[in-house]
């Protein structure tokens, strides 16, 4: 099996969109970028499959490239209206870790 291809991108497309895109699937997630969210659990996968394994890493991926990359200090909010937290150190804006390697 060949080695997991780590490269990938998050565009914030409006208002109301964000998409990550890696070489096996493209991910929009709704946002709010007036109310300064991104809401989870309403995610479109549009290519590709997203497993519940990865669905965590996606939204981590896209969290540290709007938060800690960009600042845009956006609160991800799950479902039920709880906010959502990385489960990543190396995310949580100490320091600027990269956790794979990034095309941008």
């Amino acid at each position: 099996m060949p080695a997991r291809d780590s490269r990938y991108s998050v565009h914030v497309k409006g208002r109301h969109r964000v998409e990550y895109k890696d070489r096996d699937r493209t991910v929009v997630f709704d946002a709010g970028m007036l109310d300064q969210a991104v809401y989870l659990g309403r995610e479109k996968v549009t290519a590709g499959r997203l497993d519940p394994g990865q669905r965590e890493e996606v939204i981590e991926r896209v969290y540290y490239q709007l938060n800690v990359v960009r600042e845009m200090g956006l609160e991800f909010i799950n479902p039920d209206a709880s906010r959502w937290q990385p489960r990543t150190s190396r995310i949580t804006g100490s320091g600027r870790e990269l956790p794979c390697h990034v095309a941008q």
